[in-house]
């Protein structure tokens, strides 16, 4: 058992040094003082859940798919104001009855918070959202562009 060690997808080297990173600053100072939001929401902090994403686009809506395991459809939130789809939820803590102690967890239960910055506006109205084995799944369909318009610029 002594010789277990976390799974590791291999990723990009930038996304293993900055956790490698995030864990020395945690352990120095705690958790993070911010969420960092400059791609698309919050990295897992230790604190909480992580909850990956997907998202693909068609000619009239995009497509959000984010892996949520072990989260009750009821715990989940979604909201859309602008072109910023925002989803939240929570996996709650499961009580288990062992004898002994834990030897190794990478499980991980809390809130997590994803803002997910669109290209453009969608018609928060018609957003929609189902839940399966695991995967939640939002269509948001693009709002209607704005066409081009010329214009007329006046002799001063």
């Amino acid at each position: 058992m002594g010789n277990l060690m976390p799974y590791r997808p291999v990723g990009d080297v930038f996304s293993q040094m900055r956790k490698e990173i995030d864990d020395l600053a945690r352990g120095w100072f705690g958790a993070p003082m911010t969420t960092p939001s400059l791609t698309l929401g919050a990295w897992p902090t230790g604190e909480g859940m992580f909850a990956p994403l997907d998202v693909h686009e068609t000619e009239t809506e995009y497509v959000i798919r984010m892996d949520i395991p072990g989260v009750d459809e009821k715990d989940v939130k979604i909201t859309c104001q602008g072109d910023t789809l925002t989803v939240k939820g929570e996996r709650k803590s499961e009580k288990t009855e062992t004898k002994g102690e834990m030897r190794y967890a990478e499980r991980t239960y809390g809130a997590f918070l994803r803002s997910i910055p669109l290209p453009a506006s969608v018609k928060a109205e018609t957003v929609r959202a189902k839940y399966h084995q695991g995967v939640l799944e939002i269509h948001a369909p693009k709002s209607e562009k704005n066409p081009a318009r010329e214009i007329k610029v006046e002799a001063g």
